[in-house]
């Protein structure tokens, strides 16, 4: 049976290329996924830029928290030594037409983040996810049409549709046919993460998992290439 479900480079380039830059998003789309997914924050002076961690310890071994960091300090670091911090402004410049999940990491830029999506004329194609519920309620205030998407590791599909979401993205190994059935009874689609393993990604399409995302943009691409 042919395989429906949409790939997610999880955090861009995942574990190929350096997560969270634009080189990775840039790998994510090249190999052919289908969405690139990534986390967003803002510095000191507001900037909306690409990282996953409250702080710069794991990605660039400077113990400080990114709130605490300019824009023009932070160019000075790179990703693993080896990517540029990046923005989301360049991001969306940079994807043109391409589908993004946008995980807003802090609520309080969901502001901004929408201003950027508005200026690219982005809101079709970009779908805000996030843990946080006000995130996601407030960007619907701002705007409607975006899609959103609530991510949890425990159960939280009726919560989701209490807060008009789209879609939820539940860790996938709580991702079992029920749960998914379940939410799509209530018209939402279902998104997993992270799927790194051949026989999880197997399990999550018989599952009827709608998007997978993976730390191997690669490998996830050419298996749903190689379904029939």
């Amino acid at each position: 049976m042919a395989s429906n479900f949409l790939s997610v480079a999880h955090r861009g380039g995942g574990c190929e290329v350096a997560e969270n830059s634009l080189a990775g998003i840039l790998h994510g789309i090249g190999v052919g996924c289908d969405v690139v997914e990534f986390d967003v924050r803002a510095t000191k002076d507001g900037v909306v830029v690409l990282l996953h961690d409250e702080d710069l310890i794991r990605v660039a071994g400077m113990d400080r928290k990114l709130a605490e960091v300019s824009f023009d300090e932070l160019q000075k670091f790179q990703i693993f030594h080896k990517e540029p911090f990046v923005t989301f402004d360049e991001v969306l410049r940079q994807t043109k037409k391409r589908r993004c999940f946008v995980e807003v990491k802090e609520p309080d830029t969901i502001a901004q983040v929408m201003e950027l999506i508005f200026k690219y004329e982005a809101v079709d194609r970009c779908t805000i996810i996030s843990f946080f519920e006000e995130a996601l309620i407030e960007a619907k205030k701002i705007e409607l049409k975006i899609q959103t998407g609530l991510i949890y590791y425990r159960g939280k599909i009726e919560v989701a549709k209490e807060i008009r979401a789209d879609l939820v993205l539940p860790y996938y190994k709580i991702a079992t046919k029920k749960a998914n059935d379940f939410a799509h009874s209530l018209g939402l689609k279902v998104g997993v993460w992270s799927v790194n393993q051949r026989v999880d990604i197997e399990k999550m399409i018989a599952n009827g998992a709608d998007f997978i995302a993976s730390d191997y943009p690669t490998m996830l691409v050419g298996l749903k290439g190689g379904r029939d």
